[in-house]
């Protein structure tokens, strides 16, 4: 299952830091498989994370971890991310 998250940052390098490093553990402690970061083109501050979680379960682990959100604060969160769970409907081959 994917997953869309959403935060206000403050210094990019500092947040992509800690995301490679204490971020992976915490992730991958909850069965993550993989993630990819964007920033959106006419905005700083903020970046668009999309986490691939085995289950709904994995996932609620995840996010109710205690031990996520001051990691997330080391790296510069302004605040806690805004989830999206994202339902597949379709794979359209190019």
């Amino acid at each position: 299952m994917h997953v869309l998250a959403e935060v206000r940052i403050g210094d990019l390098e500092q947040f992509l830091d800690v995301f490679a490093d204490e971020g992976l553990g915490v992730r991958k402690g909850h069965g993550c498989r993989g993630t990819q970061v964007f920033t959106p083109a006419d905005e700083d501050g903020r970046v668009v994370v999309l986490l691939d979680f085995p289950d709904h379960a994995a996932f609620e682990a995840f996010r109710t971890d205690p031990d996520a959100p001051p990691v997330m604060r080391r790296g510069g969160a302004q605040g806690p991310p805004t989830f999206t769970v994202l339902e597949r409907v379709g794979v359209f081959p190019h």
